[in-house]
């Protein structure tokens, strides 16, 4: 059955434009706003929003509220006005007088205005170098240069001195309203205007100043006066829309929020919208101002706010005006023969087509036709229709008869129809994709069924029963199936293969789209969009830890650009593959729809793009849609440290912490506010960290180690592009027991102990040479000269004639005895004295004693020069000397040589000695070792060498002895 629908020819144009409901969202005392009556609103030049309220002046990052009290005695004094400077000082006026915040200040203070007291301020407008207060009965200031000028009824300046408003205008001058009428001041003349009795707001739009009365009326001032309304609620705030050219929100104490067009000087109610209370044209309206796209309304119940800026897209929709029969649109197709023509099926509504220039809708199917549903739609250059819905089955569609042609794909299958696709390398003939007989090949202008391609034998067959979607690229068929991933099939050679991926890609994939310069777009179920380079099979997986949303996309397309547009069941989404940014849209950019169906997806060959979901289908130009890629700025809105706000770090100083203080929190805010809620963060500490990691509006670091930092934050504007990174240095002190400092203190201290010691082991070390030396002294002045003289009496004595011979002998015997005494005591006296510690001392001891005792009976060789100056311990001295005496005693004594050579060498490391006789020798082999060997083997040990005993060639013996000193 045809049943058409003829809409208003005026209308249906607005209605299928229908502008989406403003998305308001609420702050409330929960959110912690000071109070919930907000008399002013105010946004400061880095995107902070300030409201004012009862003794507060509240500031709104987009994420959180900071309360700034005014002082001590005005928490019941309301905030009637704020206003911001140039330099970035904040003033808040209200019943308890002017206050400012200066940038960075933690806290406002009081201003004092001249000679006046107990000042209640009713309006604030901040210039360059001037700020103008508005009063409550001591009429206008203008502080210029700290000095204050005061304009007042009496002086012919002003209407009355009870002052409500005073705006700015475009001319460089300011317009106050006051209870008595208007005044201007330009260029230092005043004029007052007093047919306006009782303004309580202002504002210039459409090039009038505009005055909201008490009496509900909105008057254009100047030649060919305006005067809407009246009657009703008192006009409490005018603001001019900065993204609505000459409109002008109005805003009334119990009366809502309307729209002045000051072009046409005409109010209308506020555009439809959503998240406000019921009914809010009761509600009292006390502030308000539009900045950024964002309209801000301060009321008795807190803040209402919503971006206000126009939809980026136009929508057809059902209900009451609107083309649509139904709003759940499953198929979509823009029209090749005529571009003005959309054709959209749906759920229990039929086919649709709509001519979207005259708004003329027609339908066809209701319910129980099989094509109530339809999932599929092609039209084809004969004019037919073909539809897929329900089952294997194809249908062709006449318009011009309404009749259709059941065309069964597979008997033996149910399921549906997904996609139908004109092919290239066919002409008039149609892919079909099908959830149960996979891909089938349609004669479109015979009406036959080609090929399946799952039930064929060949090298072309595709085992795949559902298959969602297929596209021709250079000779070469795409499919994507549902459960075996990515086929290619060569269309020249007819050959069909299973594509191996190197990354990720998943097997249940749902929509494909060719990008110029090789790259395959391609689309899962398992969220995830995947870029595929057809020529070296290279892929790169994109998941929602890159921004992508969280959901399975059901529909690609790739604009002129290269972009690449995605259809999801949360949206619709931009991807800019360059810059690798995800831009999401819902229906509040003016999408029929926020939840798209994987089914409704269409691009025409001019490269429009038509999309259907729960709420009706949309028509876009892709390269029409605006994207903003200018990034928010990231500022830094607190830091907390051990649960304590601190003061933040001003320019590029660190934020400097002592090690007990490791627990700090970072805030921060990027301050694009038509999206509130919607921004992604990402941070990261350098020095802890490289990664970047997701993140809220705060970033918590519990337990920092001593060292230096760098935090880092970014964040992306209400189009998904990222700002530049904020960074703030930190420094967390080590204790002081990890300082250099400290350690130096300890290296001092220990070098000092080291050296004390030191100083005191040498101490120690001259006491005890001087010791020996006077032992030395005592032995040789005393004890050897002694026995000196005994010998020398006993000689005296053995000379007397009356001496029997034996007492003789025996008195020669013990001089003899008493000599050699003497001669061991100088070795003693030699080696306890500390002036012959020396190696070079030691050789020339061994020498003199060498050539002592050969006594002409050899020869002894020593080193020319003396050694290089090399100390001795004393024992080393006297194990070395008595090794070489011991050594030259047995071949003096035991070997009844005749002949003795003695060789002595030394040097900076190393000692040596031979002593060689030419004697009786010994045979190795039966020698036994006596104490005199034993002895000498271990003095050669102490002192870290080794002597050895030879046999000479021809008889006697070689005695060899050498360590090193190293």
């Amino acid at each position: 059955m045809r049943l058409v629908v003829w809409l208003a020819l005026l209308l249906l144009p607005l209605c299928a434009k229908a502008q989406p409901p403003l998305q308001f969202r609420h702050l409330g005392l929960s959110d912690g706003l000071s109070s919930s009556v907000v008399t002013a609103v105010e946004v400061d030049a880095r995107g902070f929003i300030w409201f004012g309220s009862m003794g507060a002046a509240d500031r709104y990052d987009g994420a959180r509220l900071r309360p700034f009290a005014l002082g001590p005695g005005v928490d019941d004094a309301y905030t009637f006005a704020l206003a911001e400077s140039s330099d970035g000082t904040v003033w808040a006026g209200g019943a308890d007088g002017l206050w400012r915040r200066l940038p960075r200040a933690a806290d406002f203070r009081r201003v004092r205005l001249g000679s006046l007291a107990d000042v209640s301020v009713r309006a604030l407008e901040a210039g360059e170098e001037t700020l103008w207060v508005g009063t409550l009965g001591d009429g206008l200031l203008r502080i210029e240069g700290g000095r204050v000028r005061r304009y007042t009824a009496r002086g012919g300046h002003l209407a009355s001195d009870t002052v409500r408003a005073v705006v700015r205008l475009a001319s460089g001058g300011v317009a106050v309203a006051t209870v008595g009428g208007v005044t201007r001041i330009e260029q230092g003349r005043v004029r007052v205007d007093r047919s306006v009795e009782d303004a309580t707001t202002l504002a210039e739009a459409g090039g009038r100043v505009w005055a909201g009365r008490q009496s509900g009326e909105v008057v254009g001032l100047g030649p060919g006066g305006v005067r809407l309304g009246g009657g009703g609620a008192p006009v409490s705030a005018l603001a001019p829309s900065g993204v609505r050219p000459d409109e002008v929100w109005v805003g009334y104490r119990g009366g809502g929020v309307r729209v002045l067009d000051a072009r046409a000087g005409t109010l209308a109610p506020m555009p439809l919208a959503e998240g406000l209370p019921e009914p809010f044209d009761r509600v009292e309206v006390l502030s308000l101002v539009e900045r950024n796209g964002v309209l801000w309304v301060g009321t008795t119940r807190g803040v209402y706010h919503a971006a206000v800026g126009r939809p980026r897209f136009t929508a057809f929709r059902s209900g009451p005006g609107e083309p649509l029969a139904v709003p759940d649109v499953v198929s979509v197709h823009v029209s090749r023969r005529d571009s003005s023509t959309v054709w959209a099926g749906t759920i229990q509504g039929g086919l649709h087509r709509i001519d979207r220039q005259t708004g003329q809708a027609e339908r066809w199917f209701d319910a129980p036709h099989p094509l109530a549903v339809v999932f599929a739609i092609q039209e084809v250059a004969d004019g037919s229709v073909w539809l897929g819905g329900r089952g294997a089955t194809l249908w062709r569609f006449r318009p011009e008869t309404g009749q259709a042609e059941p065309l069964p794909l597979a008997s033996d299958r149910g399921g549906l129809v997904a996609d139908l696709t004109p092919s290239r390398r066919y002409p008039g003939q149609l892919w079909v994709s099908t959830s149960e007989a996979g891909l089938v090949r349609v004669d479109a202008l015979s009406g036959r069924v080609v090929r399946r391609y799952d039930s064929v034998e060949g090298a072309d067959r595709i085992p795949a029963d559902n298959v969602w979607q297929v596209v021709e690229a250079e000779g070469v068929l795409w499919v994507a199936t549902a459960r075996l991933g990515l086929w290619r099939l060569d269309l020249g050679t007819g050959r069909a293969e299973r594509v191996a991926p190197d990354c990720p890609m998943g097997d249940v994939l749902l929509s494909l789209a060719v990008a110029p310069g090789g790259a395959l777009w391609i689309g899962g179920r398992d969220n995830q969009l995947v870029r595929y380079d057809r020529e070296t099979g290279a892929c790169r997986v994109y998941t929602p830890d890159d921004g992508l949303l969280p959901e399975a996309v059901g529909g690609l397309f790739t604009d002129a650009s290269g972009t690449v547009w995605m259809s999801t069941n949360l949206g619709l989404v931009r991807f800019d593959p360059e810059a690798e940014v995800f831009t999401p849209f819902t229906a509040a950019d003016g999408l029929a729809s926020t939840e798209l169906y994987w089914y409704a997806r269409d691009q025409s060959p001019s490269g429009e793009i038509a999309v259907g979901g729960a709420g009706g289908l949309t028509v876009f130009d892709p390269a029409r849609i605006g994207v903003d890629d200018t990034p928010s700025p990231v500022v830094l809105t607190g830091v907390v440290v051990d649960g304590v706000e601190r003061p933040m770090p001003a320019g590029d100083l660190a934020l400097d912490l002592r090690h007990r203080e490791n627990d700090v929190a970072f805030r921060y805010a990027a301050l694009d506010l038509r999206q509130s809620g919607q921004t992604r963060y990402r941070v990261r500490l350098l020095g802890a960290s490289e990664a970047w990691a997701a993140a809220g509006p705060e970033a918590r670091y519990p337990a920092l180690a001593p060292g230096r930092y760098t935090f880092e934050v970014t964040a992306t504007n209400r189009d998904g592009y990222w700002s530049p990174t904020l960074r703030v240095p930190v420094r967390v002190r080590p204790p002081f027991w990890q300082t250099v400092p400290f350690w130096l203190l300890i290296a001092s201290l220990l070098g000092s102990l080291g050296y004390a010691g030191h100083r005191y082991r040498i101490a120690q070390i001259h006491r005890i040479e001087q010791t020996r030396r006077r032992i030395a002294d005592d032995l040789h002045d005393g004890i050897g000269s002694k026995i000196s003289s005994v010998a020398l009496r006993l000689d005296m004595v053995g000379r007397t004639a009356a001496m029997p011979e034996s007492a003789r002998e025996t008195l020669a015997t013990l001089s003899s005895t008493a000599r050699s005494v003497v001669g061991d005591l100088r070795d003693t006296v030699w080696l306890v004295d500390a002036d012959h510690d020396d190696l070079a001392s030691v050789v020339s001891r061994m020498e003199q004693f060498a050539v002592a005792t050969l006594a002409g009976r050899g020869h002894v060789t020593a080193p020319a020069e003396p050694p290089p100056p090399r100390l001795l311990t004393m024992e080393a001295r006297r194990d070395l000397y008595m090794l070489f005496t011991e050594a030259l005693h047995n071949a003096v004594r035991h070997a009844r040589a005749s002949c003795v050579a003695v060789r002595i060498e030394a040097s900076a490391d190393r000692v040596a000695f031979d002593v060689e006789d030419d004697g009786v020798g010994f045979d190795p082999s039966e020698v036994a070792r006596g104490r005199g060997l034993t002895t000498m083997t271990r003095r050669a040990e102490a002192l870290g060498g080794a002597i050895t005993w030879t046999p000479r060639e021809g008889g006697g013996t070689i005695v060899r002895f050498e360590t090193d000193l190293g």
